[in-house]
């Protein structure tokens, strides 16, 4: 499958106007992806790998919680996401692109994506986690922001919007930013 996956990348690159040493790096990073998909597959993760901790924030289809994953003691942020609310909502595919764009893309202003799964009710996205709040809750808080302090997050929406133009060629817009004040 990788061999099939990387044919079709290197046809892609070859017709673009992409520079070789970026080339060189997409091949690679395809290569790293694949091998750690081979690693997880061969562990089905489920709720029951995490100590969830705290609840961190709430949203439209769930909360979002401080979790340990109990083998590495790593610290993550898990979004439960209540399906039910997703397909009544109309948000499945908004939720897919949110999801498969954490997936794909490498950037240090876009919270990383480490697992994701599903049970009957819940999905699950377990995520990079990066304490100091959102833009919505700065906004909340302050309402109003000076200039002074609405440069770091502005500045942020932008590395954030051309990350995924660059990347994904569309305007899908990641809900995680990472803005850390």
């Amino acid at each position: 499958m990788l061999f099939m996956r990387r044919w079709v990348l290197e046809r892609k690159l070859a017709t673009s106007d992409v520079p070789e040493e970026e080339q060189i790096n997409l091949i690679k990073d395809l290569e790293r992806k694949e091998t750690e998909f081979m690693r997880l597959k061969r562990h089905k993760i489920c709720i029951d790998d995490f100590e969830l901790l705290t609840i961190i924030g709430r949203g439209a289809f769930g909360e979002v919680r401080l979790c340990q994953e109990k083998k590495s003691g790593n610290i993550y942020a898990m979004k439960k996401l209540k399906k039910s609310e997703m397909v009544k909502r109309g948000q499945v595919e908004h939720v897919r692109a949110e999801r498969n764009l954490l997936a794909e893309v490498a950037s240090h202003c876009i919270v990383k994506l480490y697992y994701s799964f599903q049970d009957a009710e819940y999905l699950y996205l377990i995520m990079e986690y990066l304490p100091g709040g959102d833009m919505m809750t700065l906004l909340m808080r302050a309402d109003t922001l000076t200039e002074n302090v609405a440069r770091l997050p502005l500045s942020s929406v932008h590395a954030i919007l051309s990350t995924c133009i660059r990347l994904t060629r569309n305007w899908s817009f990641p809900v995680n930013a990472c803005l850390v004040f």
